[in-house]
């Protein structure tokens, strides 16, 4: 303020000398301390820049660091929830391992036990067919019921026990029981006791309920009750019926079968029929007779002799002796037949 505004003012402050002293103080300092702040700024300004206040506040250091918020009280719901759950989880984890283990090793069990029992199969299966082939052939070559242990007749039962629905067991001793009944009626129509014991229980043997035995029983008890007495003529028809039958067998012995060798035995066969029709023994040799035919058929085929093997096969179709066994060689023999060059014509002399 001018020193002339000044005195203006003091003038007209009058009588109000105070106020007006008062208010002109707090101007003079306001005046004193407008320069002294406006050189401080820029002397401030002008500063070197080391003594220039830092602005950047310092990192705060690991020792004033805000302490972690304290976790809040949990229900005691959640606390129980949390006991029962989390030690249960702990062992699941360590068990899947074993339970992994425990599948594995179950499935390696049940491999081992599937090979097992299809090695056992095998081994049945292979057995069944070494018995079938040996009762085959022991029946083929009449050795039905002998020797013991031995015979076509306790191979085949033990093929039906192993296995009791096997079709060619239970056709085989379908047919040996219908045989051997066969020949214990006609050995009680010769009055002989102790043989016609001995085909009952051989009958029983394989099947034991056989529609014969019934009655086989009753002929059996009539022969005990009034023994069979042949007159001297009859028994001599039966003793030559026997021999005929025996040399019959004889000559089925022979090897290789032909023709020629069944043709013998059939002429035998025959005549000890046309002696006593229910000779003993005869049962017997017819089924014998039959099986021959298929071995004599092919023997003849082997032999580059097809029409001596179709003529067997129509001696059997004759006789009613004809086998399912006899189809393909009858068309072997034909088709042989049909390949084989026309006879040479003769040449006229001149």
């Amino acid at each position: 303020m001018s020193p002339s505004r000044y005195r203006r003012c003091l003038q007209r402050s009058g009588s109000h000398g105070v106020p007006v002293l008062t208010l002109s103080l707090g101007l003079l300092l306001g005046l004193s301390l407008q320069p002294w702040s406006s050189s401080a700024e820029p002397s401030g300004q002008s500063a070197s820049p080391s003594k220039r206040p830092n602005t950047v506040a310092p990192a705060p250091q690991a020792a004033e660091a805000r302490p972690a918020p304290k976790p809040a009280a949990k229900s005691t719901l959640a606390t129980t929830a949390q006991a029962t759950t989390a030690p249960a989880s702990t062992p699941r984890k360590a068990a899947r391992p074993a339970k992994r283990k425990a599948a594995t090793d179950s499935r390696m069990r049940q491999a081992v036990e599937q090979v097992a029992v299809q090695r056992d199969a095998e081994k049945r299966a292979q057995r069944l067919r070494d018995l079938l082939a040996s009762a085959q052939l022991d029946y083929i070559e009449g050795r039905v019921f002998d020797p013991p242990n031995n015979n076509a007749a306790d191979r085949y039962k033990q093929v039906l026990e192993m296995d009791p629905t096997q079709e060619q067991a239970l056709a085989a001793t379908q047919r040996i029981a219908d045989i051997v009944a066969a020949e214990a009626e006609n050995v009680a129509l010769a009055g002989d006791a102790p043989r016609t014991l001995q085909y009952i229980l051989q009958v029983r043997s394989l099947q034991p309920k056989h529609p014969s035995l019934q009655g086989l029983d009753a002929r059996y008890q009539a022969l005990l009750a009034n023994p069979v007495v042949f007159s001297a003529r009859q028994q001599d028809r039966y003793n030559r019926s026997a021999q005929n039958i025996d040399e019959a067998y004889y000559k089925l012995k022979n090897q290789p079968l032909e023709l020629e060798t069944l043709e013998q035995v059939i002429r035998r066969y025959d005549r000890a029929e046309d002696l006593v029709s229910q000779a003993p023994g005869l049962p017997k040799l017819k089924d014998r007779i039959i099986l021959a035919f298929p071995a004599a058929t092919r023997n003849e085929l082997s032999g580059k002799d097809p029409r001596e093997a179709l003529r067997l096969v129509q001696i059997a179709r004759k006789r009613g002796w004809f086998t399912d066994e006899l189809e393909p060689l009858e068309r072997q023999a034909k088709e042989d037949i049909r390949a084989l060059p026309p006879f040479p014509s003769v040449s006229k002399k001149p």
